[in-house]
């Protein structure tokens, strides 16, 4: 998946031109509805040639949220808040600067670090092992 800013529109065909890098595509059709020039999209390119087809907005230019429905994957973009609706995997790194709430169990296969160091194998101050 690539990021583009759309730069010309065929809203009567559905179709838009993006600029990507200062590379322009060719027309590309829109899955949802057609945004407006200026707006940042998602799009699957298929051969790196400006083929492709545009997924969706990641902006909106009078300020209300965002929504892709992506095989089974809902995501809605709020300004600064990211909602994902489905089971999601992420490869890769993922930096998180501020706090983590979970509403569920957290699972791993690594371990697990803080500031004065490893924690997976963790015990209490008075020697016992958490259960």
């Amino acid at each position: 998946m690539s990021y583009g800013k759309v730069c010309e529109i065929d809203k009567d065909q559905g179709l838009v031109r993006l600029d990507v890098d200062g590379r322009v595509t060719h027309w590309l059709p829109c899955v949802t509805a057609t945004p407006s020039i200026g707006q940042q999209v998602a799009f699957i390119e298929y051969e790196n040639d400006g083929t492709g087809v545009v997924l969706g907005s990641l902006s909106r230019t009078d300020g209300s949220p965002v929504s892709l429905h992506i095989g089974g994957i809902d995501v809605t973009v709020d300004g600064s808040t990211i909602v994902i609706k489905g089971d999601a995997k992420i490869t890769g790194s993922v930096k998180i600067i501020g706090d983590l709430e979970v509403d569920g169990n957290i699972t791993t296969t690594g371990t697990v670090t803080d500031t004065k160091g490893d924690l997976t194998n963790f015990k209490t101050t008075d020697g016992a092992q958490r259960a």
